[in-house]
């Protein structure tokens, strides 16, 4: 029988790679965790002991280097974001968030500050970051995402500012 927190870990990393996987279904054998056909986890060490995918970074389970190295930034924003968290916040609906100290804003104006904040879901694993930035009375007057899954997210700010819009 498998310990829950490998398979939440495991459930984890099937959500992050199904597609570079093919058939992400999982199902335990006397080896261990089978992922499809491509690769076999071993039930007690926890290392893969059969897998043959090129580019999977050892150790982790994933078959390219892009999701081994989604899935460790995305455990590890989650890690630091509990840690240093200055406030937590828990969802009707389960998610957590934590956000960070607010950082003051640089510049006198409508806005005040702004914090990062992580938003993790214990039902799908999903991990986000963005930073919120406050008015003057504590309102959310604009926001920017940074993480979804341990990928960076490259955008504007939500509304644009007016650098981004070219004013």
């Amino acid at each position: 029988m498998m310990k829950p927190a490998l398979r939440f870990l495991l459930t984890l990393f099937t959500i992050l790679c199904c597609t570079t996987i093919g058939s992400a279904s999982i199902q335990e054998s006397q080896e261990g965790v089978v992922f499809g056909k491509a690769c076999v986890l071993e039930g007690e060490t926890g290392f893969w002991v059969d897998f043959n995918a090129p580019g999977r970074v050892a150790g982790t389970g994933a078959e390219s280097v892009n999701a081994g190295a989604a899935l460790r930034s995305k455990l590890s924003a989650l890690e630091s974001a509990q840690q240093g968290a200055a406030r937590t916040r828990t969802l009707p609906d389960g998610r957590v968030r934590y956000y960070g100290p607010e950082t003051p804003a640089t510049n006198p104006g409508p806005t005040r500050g702004a914090s990062y904040v992580t938003e993790h879901n214990p039902q799908t694993g999903q991990v986000r970051s963005w930073m919120e930035s406050y008015d003057q009375s504590g309102n959310i007057n604009r926001v920017r995402p940074k993480m979804i899954d341990g990928q960076q997210v490259q955008s504007q700010h939500h509304p644009p500012t007016a650098r981004e819009l070219g004013q």
